[in-house]
């Protein structure tokens, strides 16, 4: 359950509310990772490591719930005063500036990962189910193709270390499930059952799923990945490979003309006729 505050709360200003800490040891994360095969994945705040004289808390993820530790885990500070959230991969790369809760609309970003820019184009201060009330801040990909949320003291709708993942590291599709303080349920990601266990994490509806298309580019919607081909109308297939949300595919290339795109998963096949124009 949310709670949107009235306007007049936010005209005072979010100075009024103290910033949210995300990095904190009674914080934890579920996402779904994986693609066509995707895995719970458990984030946990685990201690911490001073690097280049700051202070960084130690992220760690596990398989599943708390067991199968997966490597060495990654280190994120964050300062209370400009609301930003820095991230190291490992203690030999340079930090990067993974979040920046101090956006207002119009402000830009960009995804550190692979140098996409984005706008903030929506801030609402929003009453979780703790009582405490969060930003949540919307940026769109220059152009329009892609939105995330971010939530203050939570991160991205794609998990602690998931923003701009669907642009930047491929086949990786994380998908953030739910996300608790002190052993206790604050957020559960839309579409998500609760309670968040590995056996119903992992539902998403591979069937809602739709292409779009806008002049010479093409888009995937939904929480799938799938197959594509791209046919003439002599039945010639000209393009094929795999799509995932985010992904933008550019046909300009291709004679003027009508085209026959057709995409598949394990549960759902769509053809879609299009029309490439020079």
């Amino acid at each position: 359950m949310k709670i949107v505050l009235p306007l007049f709360f936010v005209l005072l200003g979010f100075q009024a509310f103290a910033y949210v800490p995300m990095l904190q040891e009674s914080h934890y994360w579920r996402s779904l990772e994986g693609g066509w095969f995707p895995s719970l994945v458990t984030y946990q705040v685990e201690g911490s490591s001073v690097i280049a004289g700051q202070e960084y808390a130690r992220i760690q993820n596990y398989y599943g719930e708390v067991g199968e530790n997966m490597g060495s885990g990654y280190f994120m500070r964050e300062d209370a005063e400009s609301e930003q959230v820095w991230l190291r991969w490992n203690e030999d790369t340079s930090e990067i500036l993974y979040y920046d809760f101090s956006l207002e609309v119009g402000d830009s970003v960009t995804f550190s990962d692979c140098n996409i820019q984005a706008t903030c184009i929506s801030v609402e201060l929003v009453m979780m189910s703790d009582g405490i009330s969060r930003k949540h801040i919307t940026v769109e990909e220059i152009g329009g193709w892609y939105q995330e949320l971010w939530i203050e003291g939570i991160g991205s709708l794609h998990g602690p270390i998931g923003p701009g993942a669907i642009f930047c590291i491929a086949d990786w599709d994380p998908f953030l499930q739910c996300f608790y303080n002190n052993q206790e349920l604050v957020f559960t990601a839309p579409n998500v059952q609760e309670p968040c266990s590995e056996t119903n994490v992992g539902e998403r509806d591979q069937s809602n799923w739709e292409l779009l298309t806008q002049g010479n580019l093409l888009q995937l919607k939904g929480n799938t990945q799938v197959n594509y081909q791209l046919i003439d109308l002599r039945g010639r297939t000209l393009m094929q490979g795999e799509l995932y949300p985010g992904k933008v595919l550019n046909l300009q290339n291709f004679a003027r003309g009508s085209y026959v795109f057709t995409a598949w998963n394990n549960s759902t096949r769509k053809s879609k006729r299009i029309l490439l124009q020079e």
